[in-house]
């Protein structure tokens, strides 16, 4: 999928490329549970998921208008957040997740420029994708969650570091 997603020229096809992962993800539920990952490939994951990050960012920094094209302020944005479902995710890491990835929209939105509608309608195609969770069975939707907790956890992260560097903590 990183490679999927680094080949996009536009935010539409990271939606894509993401949907697609989630729905692998979904597919694959009862393989993903039982894996037990070691400390490498912890840090291989992490490695990748920089990468496929750091594309993100580039993409999303590509399909935004330039300011000189806008003529909306870059602290301006057209697009909205999407309400997160009644009771969250039922993953508190993907929670979290989405709380640090709120808060940086919400905090760091003068320094995100032209990249913040590309950063919220990320962030909605993965509240509506985490939403889709609810019409799963119990125990599929257990393995769902399972699945996503070490991921939710890297992405926080991710984006705490992302607020940081920009010099914007969270």
């Amino acid at each position: 999928f990183k490679g999927d997603v680094c080949a996009c020229t536009s935010q539409a096809c990271v939606e894509v490329v993401e949907k697609r992962m989630v729905n692998w993800a979904m597919d694959h539920l009862d393989e993903l549970k039982k894996i037990k990952p070691t400390r490498a490939q912890d840090a291989e994951a992490d490695r990748i998921d920089d990468e496929m990050d750091a594309c993100k960012a580039r993409i999303a920094a590509a399909s935004s208008p330039s300011p000189s094209a806008s003529s909306s302020p870059p602290s301006a944005s057209s697009v909205t957040l999407t309400p997160l479902p009644p009771g969250g995710t039922g993953s508190p890491a993907c929670d979290e997740y989405l709380r640090a990835f709120d808060t940086v929209i919400v905090t760091c939105r003068e320094k995100l420029g032209p990249a913040l509608d590309a950063m919220i309608q990320s962030r909605n195609a993965q509240v509506e994708a985490f939403a889709e969770w609810g019409a799963l069975d119990a125990a599929s939707k257990k393995a769902a969650l399972d699945a996503a907790e070490t991921g939710c956890k890297a992405a926080a992260d991710g984006i705490r570091q992302a607020a940081a560097s920009m010099a914007c903590p969270i």
